[in-house]
């Protein structure tokens, strides 16, 4: 399964850099910045919930590194340009034990 939300993670991520190419160039940069903003959410909601819900029956001490780690990729992401040139939502789910 991991696998499966690496490729989504990533997809996400890629998707989230053209939308930073396509918002240099000017032309479509209000599209690409709402479709960057819909995938930061997607990403939220799919990998954040696959996170906090792959450790089962988690402590306290590691649901709330498990949070905080989800909670900073979305930081990450909600920064406009920065967010679409940072890898974050990939490196959240390497970074999830298996």
């Amino acid at each position: 399964m991991k696998f499966i939300m690496l490729i989504l993670a990533a997809t996400i991520d890629v998707l989230g850099l053209v939308c930073f190419f396509i918002s240099m160039t000017g032309l479509l940069a209000p599209v690409a910045q709402v479709f960057s903003m819909i995938l930061d959410f997607v990403g939220l909601i799919l990998i954040g919930g696959w996170i906090l819900l792959s450790g089962g029956a988690i402590p306290g001490k590691i649901a709330s590194r498990l949070l905080s780690r989800v909670g900073l990729a979305f930081l990450v992401e909600s920064i406009p340009l920065l967010g679409d040139i940072s890898p974050s939502w990939t490196l959240a789910v390497l970074s999830t034990p298996d």
